[in-house]
């Protein structure tokens, strides 16, 4: 019986490397080596309108209000917390995922209450912009987080 249990888990474990190996689709994004630890990424991200910090992301504590998932949230220091065992997809750690987890707005059109056009310094129409790691970038909601990143998020 010890013998059989071995057979069935070599089976078991040999048919999981080979899925995990056959394909570019499966392989994961990120894996937490050894596994009993977990991915766990920062992003910095700060939030810009009309010329004023905004503390929008310093209000919401995961554990406290519950807003975000485990995978992606925030404890209220302007980090987005990139945590799992395993990341899948990179999609699912895009910066357009961690604002809808936690209930704010975000688009290359829209951040927070503004939205392109709208009147903000001298009577002047904003606009969203974002900033990574102090350049430029306009991927906006499909930017796929990595630890460290510095982000900046600006109407203006």
């Amino acid at each position: 019986m010890k013998a059989l249990t071995w057979i069935i888990l070599l089976i078991v474990a040999a048919g999981l490397l080979y899925w995990m190996t056959s394909g570019e689709s499966s392989k994961p994004y990120a894996v937490a080596v050894p596994p009993e630890q977990i991915v766990h990424w920062h992003a910095d991200v700060e939030l810009e309108v009309c010329g004023k910090i905004r503390d929008d992301l310093l209000k919401i504590d995961f554990e406290a209000t519950g807003r975000g998932t485990h995978l992606l949230h925030t404890h209220g220091d302007n980090k987005v917390h990139i945590e799992d065992r395993v990341i899948w997809n990179k999609e699912d750690i895009a910066l357009g995922k961690f604002f809808d987890a936690v209930g704010l707005k975000f688009s290359e059109s829209k951040l927070l209450d503004k939205t392109n056009g709208d009147e903000c310094t001298a009577g002047q129409p904003g606009k969203v912009k974002m900033f990574l790691n102090g350049k430029e970038n306009t991927e906006f909601r499909n930017h796929v987080l990595r630890d460290g990143d510095k982000i900046k998020l600006v109407f203006d």
